[in-house]
């Protein structure tokens, strides 16, 4: 099989398991509305435990000598930042109207992600 072949093979298995993740939480939506945290807490007590999960594995990472230790304070920043979008989006959706929403989650989105400025090209051609 040509090398060309073999790569398509993995990204479509890639696609075909991303697509079906993204439609299995479809599935499974009742159940993870009625048990996720932030829609049961609400975001002012969920995201700040968030930002301290992940605070407290960028400490870990800081101080690491191995990769056990390199790999569990990854961990945490992930798992912290994880829900820190879905925070802003749902307090933004407590605190602005219908009609304002999407200009305020452009902003929450747009300002966030200057992180990555200056822009970078995706491919080096």
């Amino acid at each position: 099989m040509p090398d060309r072949t073999r790569v398509l093979c993995v990204f479509t298995a890639a696609y075909f398991l991303s697509f079906f993740f993204r439609s299995a939480n479809a599935v499974i939506a009742p159940s993870l509305t009625r048990d996720m945290a932030l829609d049961r807490f609400g975001p002012r007590w969920v995201t700040p435990v968030l930002m301290l999960t992940a605070a407290s594995g960028s400490l870990l990472f800081a101080g690491a000598h191995s990769l056990w230790t390199l790999s569990a304070g990854r961990a945490l920043m992930g798992a912290g930042m994880a829900g820190v979008l879905m925070g802003g989006l749902k307090a933004l959706s407590q605190w602005y109207t219908r009609e304002r929403f999407a200009t305020a989650s452009a902003l929450l989105i747009g300002v966030g992600t200057l992180a990555r400025w200056p822009p970078q090209r995706p491919w080096p051609c």
